[in-house]
This record gives structure tokens, sequence and C-alpha cells, in this order.
């Protein structure tokens, strides 16, 4: 008889955190209220309370980015994994589990997972899930700004042949162009040459139908948007009130980018963090951007930033796109 297949090792779980020298919530918050126009740093809507809504919110209909994204994966995945190859290293920008991940790790069962997030709670609660889902995978997660900077610690003893950084739902659309670029440089700067990218992107379309992604007849995402102001009241001794503001979606008349605003309805004084910062009525604070490219643009926005198009997947209804781009 031949002998038993030998059983794979268990995977090993870490955890680290990597201060990247950004700016505090508070710094940030302080900062974008004293602008004009005033804004509110959009990542910090997701706190423990944030991610509950905003898993309601990848759940809904309305939101073709979440839906759109994981048939795009389940349709492709084992062409994206023959793509990247044994052996990888993948690092997952955002959400550690989100199902998207859970089938491109199924299909290509990397060497190492590098999930990074700044919401360190979510992050550590993700890599549990992940730990139980793929007992054999070794995990090595990094509570961390992406946005900026970053370096990655050694995992000795597993075998690397390339970096692969998955951006997952519409982390390169959440930001303007000009911050995606920036997002862009480091990415590359992080996967080195040879390295590939997958990130996924809205694909243009009817100015209507972008609108009510992030506007939903439930009101799921104006209690997102809104989550931000209880944070702010809650951490940094704010007066906001709520019901003294409505929030808002427009959208520019090409479909491709998508501004949220919490708008003030009369003339009004807050205060946050022993700060003063007066609202004329109908005066919008933007909480968020998400833009949405055709193909070519958003090639042309990754080589800009050094990248080079390999392959794109796209879902059958055209509402997404995701980019395969070789770091250069």
């Amino acid at each position: 008889m031949p002998p038993p297949a030998a059983t794979p090792p268990a995977g090993v779980v870490r955890f680290y955190r990597y201060d990247s020298g950004g700016a505090s919530f508070r710094e940030e918050v302080l900062a974008g209220l004293a602008r004009a126009p005033k804004c509110l740093p959009a990542e910090h809507r997701a706190d423990e309370t944030g991610v509950r809504i905003l898993a309601a919110i990848r759940a809904l209909d309305e939101y073709f980015p979440a839906s759109a994204g994981l048939a795009l994966m389940n349709a492709n995945a084992q062409s994206i994994a023959a793509l990247l190859g044994p052996e990888t290293e993948l690092i997952g920008f955002g959400a550690g589990d989100a199902a998207p991940t859970r089938v491109l790790l199924e299909s290509l069962q990397p060497s190492l997972y590098i999930p990074v997030d700044l919401d360190e709670p979510e992050l550590r609660a993700s890599v549990e899930r992940v730990a139980v889902n793929f007992p054999r995978l070794n995990v090595c997660a990094l509570a961390g700004d992406f946005t900026r900077p970053i370096v990655l610690p050694e995992f000795i003893g597993v075998p690397v042949r390339r970096r692969a950084v998955y951006c997952a739902d519409a982390i390169l659309g959440e930001r303007e162009p000009d911050a995606a670029r920036a997002l862009l440089e480091n990415t590359r700067d992080l996967l080195r040459p040879g390295g590939i990218l997958l990130g996924g992107v809205a694909l243009k379309k009817d100015p209507d139908a972008m609108r009510t992604a992030y506007d939903d007849a439930g009101g799921l995402a104006a209690k997102y948007n809104f989550n931000l102001l209880e944070r702010i009241n809650r951490e940094l001794n704010g007066d906001f009130r709520a019901d003294r503001f409505r929030y808002t979606v427009t959208c520019d008349a090409g479909g491709g980018c998508i501004e949220m605003h919490l708008e003030s309805m009369d003339t009004q004084t807050v205060h946050v963090a022993g700060q003063t910062f007066s609202f004329d009525a109908g005066e919008p604070v933007r909480t968020a951007v998400a833009c949405a490219y055709e193909i070519e643009e958003f090639r042309a926005l990754a080589a800009s930033a050094g990248f080079h198009p390999l392959d794109v997947w796209t879902d059958a209804q055209g509402n997404f796109a995701l980019h395969a781009l070789l770091a250069l």
C-alpha cells in the first residue's frame, strides 16, 4: 500500500501594528472642518458601528460594487489565480475576509496572506474568521494605513515567488483621481518590479444608477455617513446634532464621480475638540467620493503611477472591472 499522504502543516497567524506617521483622527477632522469647502475623512466612518452598517450596505442590490465584484471573482477566480501563479504573497487592502477575497484565497492558495487595514478591531475579527476557514494558511495581519507607504514584516521560512496586492471592493474608486494615483504609486513601491496589483473599479454608467448605489431607499448609506458625526461627538467631545443636517448625493453628468455630503439645514455653530466651527444654511460637508472609470481611462491612470496593464475582467452587466496591473 502507498504511504498515507502527509497532512499539510497548520498555518501560523501573526498580528502587527505599523505606524506610518499619518495624521490622527482628531487632526484629520479638525483640518477638514477648517477647510473651505469643509470635508470629513471618509475612511473614519468605519468604526465598530460603521463596519456593521457597511456590511448591510454591501448586501444591498443597489450597491453594485459589492455584488458585481463578487460575481466577477466567482466567474474568473481560476484565471486570476493562474495569472498570479504559485507561491504568491497576497496582500489584501481593506476587508480581510470579504466574500471576493475568500474566493480568491480558495483558488490561489497563496503561500502567505497579509491583510492590511486601519481599523484594528475589525482586522482582528476578520483574521480570526480567515484562520477558521483557511486553517493551513499563513496569515500576517498588519494594522496600518495602506494609503501611506508601509513596510511589511518578514515571514521567515515561507517560499514567495511574487507579491500581489488585491484591493477589495472599490477602494481605488473611493478617492479622487489624484489620491487614487498616490495610492497606486505607494502600491507599486510595495510590490516592487514584477509584482501584480488586482484593483477593482466601477465602470461609468448612468448617473442615476451611480447615485442609487450610494443613496439607497432604506437609508443605510445616510446612516453610514451620519455615524461619522456620532463618532466625532463620542471621541472628540463634539456637539454635532444629526437632526440639523441632511444627507445628499451628487453625481456628475458623465456618471464618473459621486460626492456624498452632510448639508447643514440652517445657520449653526458646532464645537469639536475645543474648537468652534460655523456653518451656513445649505453649506455642505463632504464625507466621501466614489469615482468610476472607463477601462482605458483607468489604465492610463495606472500607467502614470508605474504600472503596465496585463488583463481586465468585467461582470456580465458591465458595472465593474477588475484590472490586473504589472508593477514596473
